[in-house]
């Protein structure tokens, strides 16, 4: 949250989640807890994007 709001972003992307299991925790924790910190911080509900796996979007507005 800290560097989405120092670099002034109007979006970001949550990547690197639910590819390996490398911890503990659920393999939908991370987003969950991305959406939360973005609650926090007062920022809009998508702020964030968080891609399924395999999901693709287009970064050039089409």
């Amino acid at each position: 949250m800290r560097i989405f709001q120092d670099v002034h972003a109007k979006k970001a992307i949550g990547i690197h989640w639910g590819t390996f299991e490398l911890a503990d925790e659920p393999l939908d924790e991370p987003p969950r807890l991305l959406a939360d910190a973005v609650r926090q911080a007062g920022l809009p509900a998508d702020a964030f994007i968080v891609l399924k796996h395999g999901e693709m979007i287009r970064l050039d507005g089409k």
